[in-house]
């Protein structure tokens, strides 16, 4: 997928903004990501290569996000880890 700058930019920032909302467990961001994962794995937007076993389990969406966003912007990952930082993660996510 071959994606503009500005496209780029977009798609990090919508990302950072559900990933900031999560992270902080803002009830009604997770409402609409379970929302989104049910209809995207019931095939509302089109059959999906993947589907989630349980769309309510908003703590599996964290990292494929931080994963997006790293691909997004490489450089500053890169820099990041020069520096010994990682990502925050939520303690429910080491279960």
């Amino acid at each position: 997928m071959n994606l503009t700058d500005k496209e780029k930019f977009v798609s990090e920032m919508a990302l950072r903004i559900v990933l900031c909302e999560l992270l902080q467990k803002d009830q009604l961001m997770i409402d609409t990501v379970t929302a989104s994962a049910h209809n995207l794995a019931i095939g509302c937007f089109g059959d999906k290569e993947f589907k989630p076993d349980n769309p309510e389990d908003w703590i599996q969406f964290l990292q494929p996000m931080r994963d997006l966003i790293d691909k997004l912007d490489p450089d500053y990952r890169k820099s990041c880890d020069a520096l010994g930082d990682s990502h925050y993660k939520l303690p429910e996510e080491d279960k």
